[in-house]
């Protein structure tokens, strides 16, 4: 039979993983305002949040990346034209908030 953990030892093992876990993802919040009732309901009704995001998010470069290899068959996506949509995705990933900036529409 296996030994029990005293109390401390079992406190300080659960603050290590929650540590290494904290390390593992990125958190972040967003607001939604007053007005956006119905997004925020539909948004809310979703049962894995974050799954929901990160597909939105993939599904949203899929079709900005397809839009610009349409619209500039070389030039927009860096000369890759004729490649797959995988290909696209791993060649195409911005390293930095400031290259995510460059497709932000002026203010």
């Amino acid at each position: 039979m296996r030994k029990k953990r005293a109390p401390a030892d079992a406190i300080k093992m659960r603050k290590k993983s929650q540590e290494q876990y904290r390390h593992k993802v990125r958190r972040f919040t967003f607001q939604f305002s007053l007005k956006d009732t119905e997004v925020q309901e539909w948004f809310e009704c979703q049962s894995d949040k974050g799954d929901y995001l990160k597909n939105l998010i993939l599904e949203d470069k899929r079709r900005h990346l397809e839009q610009s290899h349409e619209t500039y068959p070389s030039d927009a996506i860096g000369g890759f034209s004729g490649c797959s949509y995988e290909e696209l995705m791993q060649r195409h990933k911005p390293a930095t908030k400031k290259a995510c900036r460059k497709n932000e529409p002026e203010r």
